[in-house]
């Protein structure tokens, strides 16, 4: 029995945009529990549970023989929201994934609404990491088996691959109101390039979210790789890892990968290492 089969029903809508907590979903529940499930799917999520359908998510999400709904907690895209919100309103019982601790509060708050699902579900190793004010009383840990899988693909560093010496992992700041800023990142990407040998190579992993385009002066110093391509295979292949803040950063770190994160202090760019 996977960890989260326990929260599911026959009669489950699963609704996922964000690649995070589908990527969970998926590989913490059982495949035959998936395939009775109705799945609405945007965005990242579409491509991870490419052997599935979906239903249309522009209209209603909720059928009359729905009688629970598991949703992932993004906020680049409303889907997960609008179907806590139908759940809320039909007392439809509810079970929201938190993948990390990150904005806790801003994943169920959308243009002064907000929703409290039934559950919220979150890896046990985010636990620490949450806001002291969140009460406990309906948010449950559970054990991430992808975690671990996850961990042993980059240490086993079987890709085919061509080696990198580092790799951006592409992230957007993300502000009090949920908006997205891309543009940083190109910003702590060209300080991380100055920094490095000209005869380095480096790849660029854009977020699965991002729809900006590679600056022209980029374009020709960084390798964009493959989205087809699993991200344990990008970072497997890199001898350094840097991005921003993000789960991603943080297996490499926990793979024993050196990684560095990119952040603001006084106005300026600063790179730190991230350790395990």
């Amino acid at each position: 029995m996977a960890s989260l089969d326990r929260f599911f029903t026959p009669r489950t809508l699963v609704a996922c945009h964000d690649a995070g907590a589908a990527q969970m979903i998926l590989d913490n529940t059982s495949e035959s529990l998936l395939r009775d499930c109705v799945l609405a799917l945007r965005g990242p999520a579409t491509r991870i549970f490419s052997d599935y359908d979906s239903i249309d998510v522009d209209g209603p999400l909720l059928d009359p023989g729905i009688d629970n709904v598991v949703t992932g907690t993004g906020w680049q895209d409303p889907l997960e929201f609008n179907a806590l919100h139908e759940a809320s309103l039909s007392s439809t019982p509810s079970v929201a994934l938190v993948d990390r601790a990150t904005n806790f509060d801003l994943r169920f708050s959308r243009g002064g609404d907000t929703v409290e699902p039934t559950i919220i579900l979150i890896p046990e190793y985010e636990l620490p990491k949450l806001p002291s004010d969140v009460s406990d009383a309906n948010v449950v840990g559970f054990v991430d088996d992808s975690r671990r899988r996850q961990l042993n693909q980059i240490k086993r560093k079987t890709t085919a691959l061509e080696a990198l010496d580092s790799l951006f992992i592409g992230q957007p700041l993300v502000d009090t109101h949920g908006r997205p800023d891309f543009e940083i990142q190109y910003r702590f990407l060209r300080h991380w390039l100055a920094r490095q040998d000209t005869q380095c190579s480096t790849g660029f992993r854009p977020h699965p979210s991002d729809q900006s385009t590679l600056p022209p002066d980029l374009r020709d110093r960084v390798t964009l790789t493959d989205p087809n391509v699993d991200a344990t295979e990008d970072i497997s292949r890199a001898r350094e890892v840097i991005g921003i803040d993000s789960f991603l950063l943080e297996l490499s770190a926990q793979a024993g990968k050196t990684t560095f994160r990119c952040l603001e202090k006084d106005g300026r760019v600063a790179v730190e290492e991230l350790r395990p």
